[in-house]
C-alpha cells in the first residue's frame, strides 16, 4: 500500500515522522538496564577478588585468574551473539544473553572453590559480551539521525549506573553480609532488562526492513508512532532496501531447503565465517574495521588492566576495610561529569574526535595515576580523573562502532570489534596482576601505551555524526572516503528502483527462506514475501 501521493517512504523519513519521545524513553531504559547490567557483572568481578581472597585461598595470580575469565566468555559470546544479532534479530538474541548473564551471574554465589566460580562468571561473560552489540546497535535503529547520538550516549551513560549500583552495593554488603548475597544481588539489573526486553521491546525497524519485511517494519513504526502520539500518513509504505548481488547469494547459500539440522548449521557457520571476512578483508567495511579494532584493543586493555585493579591499588597504597568500597564508589562517581560531557561533546565535535581527546587525555591521566604520591587523597583523585576522562572515549567508541556499519552486518561487525577488544582485556588484566607484583606503577605504563594507540587509530575513521544510518553493504561502497559528505545520500534513487524491479522480491525471499531454516515459526525474522504482494496488489 503506497502513501496518498503514490510514493514510498525511506526508513529515515519514516522515523522523523514518528519523532522522538516515550517510545525512545522505554528502549533508552531497557538497553540502558541492559549495559548497567553488564558493568555490575565485571565490575563486581574487581571486588570479588578482594572479597574472597580468603575464603578461596586467592593469591595475585589466581585473582589474574578471576578477574580474566570473563572477558574470554565475553569474546567467545562477542563474536557468537554478534552473528546471532544479524541471522535472529535483535530482540531475541538480546533476551537470550540477558538470561544468560543474569542466571549464570547468580549461581556464582554457590561457589565454593576458585574453579566453579571461574567456571560460572565466564560462562555469565557469554551473556555480557552478547548483549553489548546488539544493545547499542538496537538503540541506533529505533532513533533518527538528529537524536541518536544523544541516546546513544545516554544508553553508555548506564555504564556509570551499574558502576555505581556495583560499588555502592558492595560498600554496603561485604562487610556486612559477605560476597555471596552481593552476587546475588548484582544480578538483578540483568533480570529487569532481560523483563523489560520479553514484554515491552519489539524487533527493530530497521532490520525488519533490511530483512525483506517492510510490512511488519511499518507495524512496529506504526507503534513507535501511536506511543509518542504521533500519526503518520495515511497508507504509507516503506522503501525495500537495495540489497547488492553477493549478499543476495549469500542469503541464497544459507537458505537451501531439503538441508538437514546439521546442514543447515554449517551452512550458517560458513555464511558467518564469511561475513566476518567481508569486515575485515573487503572494502570498504574493512577501512572501518582494522582502525576500530585498535582504539577497542586500546580503550578495552588500557581502561580495564587499570580499573579492575583499583581495590589492589587502594590496598596497596593504605587503604583498608571498608575504605576501599567506599573509594571504589568515589571512583565510579566521577564518571558522571565525563558522561555529561559526552552527551554534548558526540554531536559538536564527533564520535570520532571525541574519542581520539577522550583516550589521549586517559592516557595522560594514567600516567598521572602511576607517579602519584602513595599516601593522601592524590591516588583517588588521579583515578577519579582518569575514569571521568576515559568514559567519554568509551560512549562515543560505542556509538561509532554501531553508526559505520550497515544494519545487515552491524551486529556482527559490532561483535567482533566487542570480541577484540575482550581479548586486551584478558590479556593485560592477566599481565597486571603480574606486573602488579613487580611495581605497582607498571600496569599503569602499560595502560597508557595502549590508549595512545587507540588515539591515533581513530583518526583514521569517518565520521557519521549527523547522517542516516546504512541498511545494506552497497550503502556503505558509495560513502567509503574518509570525510565524504555523502556518507548516506546516495541511494535513494537506486532504492526506488529496487521497489518496482524483481530484486527486491528475490531478496525478501531469500531472507525468509534463512530465516525460517534458522528460528523456525518463532524465530526472530518475519516472512517478508507478503510485503511485496501487497505492494503489487495496491
Amino acid at each position: 500500500m503506497l502513501s496518498s501521493d503514490g510514493s514510498f517512504t525511506s526508513l529515515e523519513e519514516a522515523l522523523n515522522l514518528v519523532g522522538t519521545g516515550s517510545f525512545q524513553v522505554m528502549v533508552l531504559l531497557t538497553c540502558g538496564l541492559s549495559n548497567a547490567a553488564d558493568a555490575v557483572e565485571i565490575l563486581s568481578v574487581g571486588l570479588l577478588g578482594t572479597a574472597a581472597e580468603a575464603e578461596l585461598d586467592l593469591t595475585p595470580h589466581r585473582v589474574g585468574i578471576l578477574n580474566s575469565c570473563i572477558f574470554l566468555g565475553m569474546f567467545i559470546g562477542g563474536l557468537f551473539w554478534g552473528c546471532l544479532g544479524d541471522a535472529m534479530g535483535r530482540r531475541m538474541s538480546l533476551l537470550l544473553a540477558l538470561t544468560l548473564n543474569a542466571l549464570f551471574g547468580a549461581l556464582s554465589a554457590s561457589s565454593h572453590s576458585l574453579a566453579s566460580l571461574v567456571a560460572f562468571r565466564m560462562v555469565a561473560g557469554l551473556g555480557v559480551g552478547g548483549s553489548v552489540p546488539i544493545v547499542f546497535s538496537t538503540m541506533s535503529e529505533f532513533c533518527n539521525a538528529t537524536s541518536r547520538g544523544k541516546f546513544m550516549a545516554l544508553v553508555a551513560s548506564f555504564w556509570m549506573v551499574g558502576s555505581l549500583y556495583s560499588a555502592s552495593m558492595g560498600w554496603i554488603m561485604i562487610t556486612r553480609v559477605g560476597w555471596r548475597p552481593y552476587v546475588l544481588v548484582a544480578s538483578l539489573p540483568a533480570w529487569a532488562a532481560a523483563l523489560l526486553t520479553l514484554f515491552f521491546m519489539p524487533e527493530t525497524p530497521r532490520y525488519l526492513a533490511a530483512s525483506g519485511s517492510t510490512l511488519k517494519a511499518a507495524q512496529v513504526l506504526q507503534r513507535m508512532a501511536a506511543f509518542n502520539k504521533r500519526k503518520l500518513p495515511q497508507g504509507f509504505a516503506l522503501k525495500p532496501v537495495h540489497h547488492t548481488k553477493e549478499e543476495e547469494s549469500q542469503f541464497l547459500a544459507s537458505s537451501r531447503s531439503g538441508q538437514s539440522i546439521s546442514q543447515r548449521s554449517w551452512t550458517e557457520i560458513k555464511h558467518s565465517w564469511n561475513l566476518l571476512k567481508c569486515l575485515t578483508f573487503e572494502k570498504p567495511l574493512r577501512s572501518y574495521t582494522w582502525p576500530l579494532m585498535v582504539a577497542w584493543i586500546g580503550l578495552c586493555g588500557g581502561w580495564y588492566c587499570t580499573v579492575l585493579w583499583l581495590p589492589k591499588y587502594f590496598e596497596e597504597r593504605g587503604a583498608v576495610g571498608g575504605s576501599i568500597y567506599a573509594e571504589t564508589f568515589a571512583v565510579s562517581l566521577a564518571n558522571l561529569p565525563g558522561n555529561l560531557a559526552s552527551l554534548y561533546l558526540t554531536d559538536l565535535l564527533g564520535r570520532r574526535l571525541t574519542t581520539c581527546l577522550c583516550m589521549a587525555g586517559a592516557c595522560v591521566c594514567a600516567l598521572l595515576f602511576a607517579v602519584a604520591p602513595a599516601s593522601g587523597v592524590w591516588p583517588t583523585v588521579a583515578a577519579c580523573v582518569f575514569n571521568a576522562v576515559s568514559v567519554g572515549g568509551w560512549n562515543a567508541l560505542d556509538t561509532i562502532s554501531a553508526e559505520l556499519y550497515p544494519t545487515t552486518l552491524r551486529t556482527t561487525g559490532f561483535g567482533l570489534l566487542g570480541a577484540t577488544g575482550r581479548i586486551s582485556s584478558l590479556v593485560t588484566t592477566y599481565a597486571a596482576g603480574a606486573l602488579l607484583a613487580w611495581k605497582l606503577w607498571a600496569p599503569l605504563v602499560l595502560a597508557a601505551g595502549l590508549l595512545a594507540a587507540g588515539s591515533f587509530a581513530m583518526m583514521m575513521l569517518p565520521e557519521p555524526a549527523g547522517r542516516p544510518l546504512q541498511d545494506s553493504t552497497s550503502d556503505c561502497s558509495d560513502s567509503s572516503e574518509v570525510g565524504d559528505d555523502r556518507l548516506a545520500h546516495k541511494r535513494v534513487q537506486d532504492v526506488e528502483d529496487a521497489g518496482v524491479d524483481g530484486s527486491s522480491s528475490t531478496t525478501a525471499l531469500l531472507l525468509q527462506q534463512r530465516s525460517t531454516s534458522l528460528s523456525g515459526a518463532g524465530g526472530g525474522r518475519p516472512v517478508g514475501m507478503e510485503d511485496n504482494r501487497s505492494r503489487a496488489e495496491t
